[in-house]
Order: structure tokens, then C-alpha cells, then sequence
């Protein structure tokens, strides 16, 4: 699949920069992957053994709505309609707002080696997205990634019986 650039430096194997792929869909309502690409030495450690880090996330803006107008107002766009962004744009202040599930993390040291897994793990996530979204995302509270695209993260008050 091919993935088209979202944000970021030029430089972007220095300073990193976000890929969004086609809109696809999964039956239900329509998602977007985003890569992100995180040079940990130069944004986090210097010592860290290994350079790259390539998130994988999904993002779907009719998923998280009750989020987008708090987005749009965070990323400092709050004087334009939502009804005015495009699905790339809501897709781009979601995933920076934090409201995505973060899928599949791949880190290593060579960019080109960690860019052509992270290509074979998204026909993987096309095929099997439900087992994707169906893990734990946060082990202890038990969120999955049908809550974290949603943006639903936390304790979930259990019903009586």
C-alpha cells in the first residue's frame, strides 16, 4: 500500500515526520493507518541502542467524533467549521491529539529494513484488522483498540448483576 506524506520534517530521518495511507474500512465505519516515524536518538536518548522507531496507528474520525471539536480547538484551528476539514485533516489532528490506536511498533537501527516491515505489517493489519484492534492496548485496564480509536481510554464502570 502506498502511503502518502501527512506531516513532518523534509529531513524526516533526523526529525521524523507521519504517513497516512488510503481510506479503507473495515465493514463498519472508515479508518486511516498512520505511520510515524520517531528518530529516538535525536528526540528522546542519544544512548538509546536503537535509532528508529515506526508507530503504526489507526485513526478514524466518525469513530472519535464526540473528540474532533476539543481536537480542532487543541491543534489551534478552532475558528473553522469542522464540517470544513477534510477526512486527511481530522485524520492528521486526531492522531496528534492522541486519539488513535497505536497497533504495532516496529524500532530498529536501518530505516529502509524497518520501512519495508512496516509495509508488510500493514497488508497484515488490512487482512486481520479486527484481531489487530481486538488486543490489549493497556494491559491493566484492559482497553483495546476499539476503544483507543474511539478515544474511550480508562476504567469502564463494570455493570451489576
Amino acid at each position: 500500500m502506498k502511503l502518502n506524506f501527512l506531516s513532518g520534517d523534509t529531513n524526516y530521518l533526523s526529525y521524523g515526520a507521519k504517513w497516512i495511507s488510503k481510506k479503507l474500512n473495515n465493514g463498519d465505519f472508515n479508518y486511516w493507518l498512520v505511520v510515524e516515524l520517531i528518530n529516538i536518538r535525536e528526540s528522546v536518548d542519544a544512548k538509546y541502542p536503537l535509532k528508529y522507531n515506526l508507530d503504526i496507528s489507526v485513526v478514524s474520525p466518525s469513530e472519535a467524533s464526540n473528540h474532533l471539536d476539543s481536537a480542532i480547538e487543541s491543534y489551534g484551528y478552532g475558528n473553522k467549521p469542522k464540517l470544513n476539514y477534510t477526512d486527511e485533516e481530522k485524520v492528521k489532528i486526531l492522531h496528534s491529539y492522541g486519539v488513535q490506536a497505536p497497533i504495532s511498533r516496529i524500532e530498529g537501527n536501518n530505516f529502509y529494513k524497518i520501512w519495508r516491515h512496516t509495509h508488510e505489517e500493514i497488508s497484515k493489519i488490512e487482512m486481520l484488522f479486527g484481531f489487530y484492534m481486538d488486543k490489549q492496548l493497556n494491559c491493566i485496564i484492559g482497553n483495546t483498540g476499539w476503544d483507543f480509536v474511539k478515544g474511550e481510554i480508562g476504567f469502564k464502570e463494570q455493570s451489576k448483576r
